[in-house]
């Protein structure tokens, strides 16, 4: 999937401060969330394809940066 400097995409010459999703991660109610839909699910390439795409666009407006406040 996406490694975490994949996550931390520059916008221009500034870090973003974005936190990438931790699919590992357990909510409170201990839920596994890789178990909520199969290992073979379709959800599961559609995810792995959005993780390839280029979606900095998103991020061009963003004026909150890594070491400084946002505007």
């Amino acid at each position: 999937m996406e490694s975490e400097e994949q996550a931390k995409r520059k916008g221009g010459d500034r870090e973003l401060r974005l936190k990438p999703v931790n699919r590992q991660q357990m909510i409170l109610r201990a839920v596994d969330v890789e178990k909520l839909i199969e290992p073979d699910h379709a959800a599961r390439a559609i995810w792995e394809l959005v993780g390839r795409l280029d979606l900095s666009g998103f991020t061009v407006a963003i004026d909150s940066v890594a070491g400084a406040a946002g505007v």
